[in-house]
């Protein structure tokens, strides 16, 4: 595919991203919080107008170059769609398994997908078993101890609450 007509396709699927979500911050709801910046809306409409901005820089970058022949590969390579479904699995299973087990699962998941293609990929040398089991045990305890800590950082320091686990 040409590097512009990616360019473009990206732009606009920002663009309509944005659009939603302005759609979205309309409908939340103020809470308890009574400073007005802190509260949802205003800061998500902060974000998605930078996000906007960006996609409109992009769809115009492509229309100005229109009579670039480069060719890129292709657009969504597997670590885009490994990413993508690992966040929607990630937010489906939020409510059902709770914020801490969803995001070590989550973590293991995406640190050892884009780690594969390094521990065993084509023309490196063989792993030996206990090399292997030395780095999935390093992936399973930077996963635990990083959801420990995303957990801790929002429950405690940014008093968020969380979704947990029930069996009922």
């Amino acid at each position: 595919m040409l590097r512009w007509k990616r360019d473009l396709i990206c732009g606009i699927a920002v663009l309509v991203f944005c659009v939603f979500g302005f759609v979205h911050a309309r409908g939340l709801s103020p809470g308890i919080i009574a400073f007005t910046a802190a509260q949802p809306a205003p800061y998500l409409r902060m974000w998605l107008t930078l996000l906007t901005i960006l996609g409109a820089a992009l769809v115009i970058q492509a229309i100005r170059n229109r009579k670039d022949t480069t060719v890129k590969e292709k657009m969504f390579l597997g670590t885009t769609i490994t990413t993508l479904g690992a966040v929607l699995g990630f937010l489906l299973l939020i409510p059902h398994l709770g914020f801490l087990l969803s995001t070590i699962l989550f973590l293991l998941f995406t640190v050892t997908s884009y780690s594969i293609s390094a521990w065993i990929g084509e023309g490196r040398e063989q792993l030996t078993r206990k090399q292997l089991h030395k780095k999935i045990a390093t992936v399973v305890g930077v996963s635990v101890i990083g959801g420990i800590a995303i957990e801790q950082l929002f429950r405690n320091v940014l008093n968020v609450w969380l979704p947990t686990f029930s069996l009922f």
